[in-house]
């Protein structure tokens, strides 16, 4: 089976990041206002005109993700899987306009972090084509607009919880690598055995 996963606000805490250096970076050099910290999107957090805006969103790419740290339990998970014979493939929405080389700093960020994966994907608009093409089974990501695109496509969806994402009840919430894990591997030999009663 393989298995999607997404990075930035999945594998990462990209959240958590945005919301400490924008408050410096609105502290000392905006002095703007916070508008809601639950939000998904930079914008809409911080009250910015939009030369900031665009100020802070380039020292996010451009810096901040290729220094985060993934997140705990990440590694140890995926290599349970890996064991287990999944493959992992990583599904990324990182932009290619928007980091000074997006593919070299993505994997170097993937080996820096020492995250075991199969394939490296790069997909900015549609990650359900992406998983649809590549043969995904399960997709976990933060983003409730990227798992509708990829629910169409009958692949088994979880959300990686975050504040920003704790209104929708549809998809199946996931708040650790470690349950992500347990899920998987407790769903696959659920599935098995179905299948070995049914013969």
């Amino acid at each position: 089976m393989i298995v999607g996963i997404d990075i930035d606000g999945t594998i990462n805490d990209l959240h958590s990041v945005i919301l400490e250096y924008g408050r410096l970076y609105n502290q000392t050099i905006v002095n703007g206002t916070i508008k809601d910290e639950n939000a998904y999107y930079i914008k809409d957090i911080f009250a910015w005109n939009v030369l900031d805006y665009d100020k802070f969103k380039w020292i996010v790419q451009s810096y901040l993700v290729n220094r985060i740290k993934s997140r705990n339990g990440v590694v140890s998970s995926l290599i349970r899987l890996k064991e287990r014979g999944y493959k992992i493939y990583i599904i990324t929405g990182r932009k290619k306009n928007e980091m000074n080389d997006r593919n070299v700093e993505t994997k170097q960020w993937l080996d820096n972090n020492i995250i075991p994966y199969d394939k490296l994907i790069f997909e900015e608009n549609d990650k359900g084509v992406a998983c649809y093409k590549n043969g995904v089974d399960i997709y976990v990501d933060d983003s409730i607009k990227h798992l509708d695109k990829v629910n169409r496509y009958g692949v088994k969806c979880y959300l990686f919880d975050n504040i920003y994402n704790r209104n929708d009840s549809y998809y199946e919430r996931v708040c650790s690598f470690e349950e992500l894990c347990d899920k998987i591997i407790i769903g696959g030999e659920l599935w098995l055995v179905i299948f070995l009663v049914g013969l």
